[in-house]
C-alpha cells in the first residue's frame, strides 16, 4: 500500500513508519499522504525516502477533526486511551 499512495518503493525507515498505524488502512493512507504532502519524504529513482520522522499534521488534524463530529457520549471513550492525548499521540510515532 505505502508504494501505491506514495508512488515509489519505499525505504526501511519509511516501512518501520507505516507499522505504527497497527494496520489500519485509514490511518496508513493518512500518514503515508501527510508524509509525501507535508515534503517529509523524497521520491527519486523509484524510492521514497523518509526525509525527517515525525507525525504530519494532517493525521493530528484528521483525528481531531473525527472526534469533534463524534456525539457527546462516544467521544468519551477515547479519552480512556493514552493514544488520543495528543501528546502520546507524538510519543507514539517517535522512531523505535
Amino acid at each position: 500500500m505505502a508504494a501505491d499512495v506514495l508512488g515509489a518503493e519505499p525505504d526501511s525507515a519509511l516501512l518501520k513508519m507505516a507499522e505504527r498505524p497497527g494496520g489500519s488502512p485509514f490511518l496508513l493512507v493518512e500518514l503515508l499522504s501527510g508524509l509525501r504532502d507535508e515534503g517529509l519524504v523524497r521520491v527519486e529513482s523509484g524510492r521514497a525516502e523518509l526525509i525527517e520522522w515525525r507525525l504530519p499534521d494532517r493525521v493530528s488534524q484528521s483525528m481531531r477533526l473525527r472526534l469533534e463530529r463524534m456525539s457527546d457520549s462516544a467521544v468519551v471513550w477515547p479519552r480512556l486511551l493514552p493514544l488520543w492525548d495528543e501528546g502520546s499521540l507524538l510519543t507514539m510515532w517517535q522512531p523505535c
